[in-house]
């Protein structure tokens, strides 16, 4: 059976509610994880200024203290971009799915 492009685009437009809804559910679970973890990483890094700050030590030690801080900060930023992307690539791969299915079924064998 040769792919007809209607039914094609037919099959792969019917496929986006699920495909949404299944992102949806994602980034819901995804922003809440980082609602829950940023808050408390921001309240983390002002109390370390202000104690670095309150400690009267020395310009070069209280700049190696707040660029240590500075780099943990970023660690947990980074951290929540990557699971951000592997949320990403798991909609990607679930899209993906959807397309070799539709190609699958249409043709009747296994292209994709």
């Amino acid at each position: 059976m040769a792919l007809q492009l209607q039914s094609l685009e037919t099959g792969m437009l019917n496929a986006i509610p699920q495909a949404l809804d299944a992102a949806k559910v994602t980034s819901q679970d995804l922003a809440g994880q980082i609602k829950k973890v940023l808050p408390g990483e921001i309240k983390k890094l002002a109390a370390q200024l202000v104690a670095i700050e309150e400690a009267g030590l020395s310009q070069p030690l209280a700049i190696q203290l707040i660029a240590m801080q500075k780099e943990s900060f970023e660690d947990v930023l980074i951290a929540l971009f990557e699971i951000t992307l592997a949320a990403v690539q798991e909609l990607i791969n679930a899209l993906l799915k959807i397309v070799r299915d539709v190609v699958n079924t249409a043709l009747g064998f296994v292209l994709l």
